[in-house]
């Protein structure tokens, strides 16, 4: 195995030693590096907020209870997105993904942002995508904060 290696053994320099860094010696130093990292907010979150559950904020559950239906390729609450996978309800040749951007935890509709593609494929699996209209994103906006309003009013009921 010596003689498989890809660095000359008889030459030690600088260049082919891997240096590695030793942790921090000292426990109470790296507690508090990991609690700074703990504390961190979503990308999304107004700054001075403490909202770090995605089961705390009505505007993301809202949209997830409004897209229960649909299977989700990536629901990422850290980074403020939602996916979904190519659907169709039927065994049709059209389908439809969804995109979700959110920039604010307010339930209004300048919070987050719809973008839903639409794909047509036809013999020998030829398919062609489009951008769908605003009309369609719009309502799945005005979906989405009627379920976050729901959810906020009955979380206010039980405080």
């Amino acid at each position: 195995l010596n003689s498989c290696s890809l660095f000359d053994q008889s030459k030690k320099d600088d260049e082919s030693i891997i240096k590695k860094e030793s942790p921090e010696p000292n426990v109470l130093k790296r507690v508090d590096a990991r609690e700074n990292i703990d504390k961190m907010q979503p990308l999304w979150s107004k700054v001075g907020k403490t909202q770090n559950l995605a089961s705390e904020n009505p505007i993301w559950l809202g949209s997830i209870k409004a897209l229960e239906d649909i299977p989700l390729i990536q629901a990422n609450y850290s980074s403020g997105i939602i996916i979904t996978d190519w659907y169709s309800k039927d065994s049709s040749n059209e389908s439809i993904k969804i995109n979700i951007v959110f920039s604010s935890n307010e339930i209004k509709s300048s919070s987050f942002d719809v973008k839903s593609f639409k794909r047509t494929c036809v013999d020998n699996n030829k398919c062609s995508t489009i951008t769908l209209k605003s009309d369609f994103n719009d309502a799945i906006k005005e979906k989405i904060i009627e379920k976050a309003r729901a959810i906020a009013i009955t979380e206010a009921k039980k405080q």
